[in-house]
């Protein structure tokens, strides 16, 4: 039986590999930076201020690749305004404020929210990002008014699916590293090859990009004892986030949310029963 190989070895593997990472990625940042398109600045602009974030060694260093970072994010939102996936992304993280002041921060998502609003109209999604925390004081009236919008659209775009789309495409025009360690030592990398670097670099990016107004929508369609007012809209709305949604975990959400809202042996209940047994197929 082999013996088992050495700690240091796999260490070394380990920092081949993440120089090949690395250099992958300064690559990407390079290529995406000096494209025309916004949407692929945002991401180099995004890249350059989460490696500035993640070096804590160079203080020097750190802040140019923020500063860099940074004016890449202005300019591309600049030149993408009017582009949905663009203000999508930006919402998560403003890149125009003070991340330190939350309420700037929130301010300016919801300006990008109202922005939104008038973009796409018939989406759901831009009614649930300006839905309040259940708890505020006025917050049903609003509630109630998104609730209402979002239910009378005709699609619930989260924009993940044309997100990859566009991700995978702009990384599979950047340079695979020459150099590629054998990782059968790495249990977490065994069969992990350079040509896999576009789909990792994409599924990481992507990942980032949460889905908070899934959590709002939770929060005032489920989980309900009593029948408030403002519940038939939801229904509607979860059967548009499981019949026109662009990717799975919103119409999971919505199953979810129909299996809630729905009394055992209605209409409603017997339909979430054939969408879940469809979606698990």
């Amino acid at each position: 039986q082999a013996a088992p190989q050495p700690a240091a070895d796999e260490t070394s593997v380990s920092q081949q590999l993440e120089q090949s990472m690395a250099g992958y990625a300064d690559s990407a940042i390079e290529l995406l930076a000096a494209s025309k398109a916004p949407r692929e600045r945002w991401i180099a602009g995004l890249m350059l201020v989460g490696s500035a974030m993640n070096n804590s060694q160079d203080a020097a260093q750190s802040a140019a690749k923020l500063a860099r970072g940074q004016a890449l994010l202005n300019q591309a939102l600049a030149d993408g305004k009017d582009d949905a996936t663009l203000v999508f992304w930006a919402i998560l993280d403003p890149p125009t404020v003070d991340r330190s002041n939350a309420e700037a921060v929130a301010r300016e998502r919801m300006a990008m929210t109202a922005h939104l609003q008038q973009l796409e109209p018939d989406n759901a999604v831009v009614w649930l990002g300006a839905l309040p925390p259940r708890g505020e004081p006025g917050a049903i009236p609003v509630a109630t008014e998104m609730l209402a919008k979002a239910a009378a659209a005709k699609r619930f775009d989260t924009h993940f699916a044309s997100s990859m789309q566009m991700l995978l495409k702009a990384f599979g025009r950047v340079p695979l590293p020459e150099d590629w360690p054998d990782t059968s030592s790495l249990p977490a990398y065994d069969g992990v090859s350079r040509k896999d670097l576009p789909v990792i670099m994409a599924v990481g990016i992507a990942s980032a990009m949460a889905m908070p107004y899934l959590v709002a929508a939770q929060w005032w369609c489920g989980g309900n004892a009593d029948e408030h007012p403002w519940l038939d809209d939801c229904r509607k709305l979860s059967r548009t986030m499981v019949e026109h949604s662009d990717s799975i975990v919103p119409r999971s959400l919505g199953l979810a949310l129909q299996e809630q809202l729905y009394k055992p042996g209605t209409e409603g209940a017997g339909r979430t029963q054939a969408q879940r047994r469809e979606l698990a197929w």
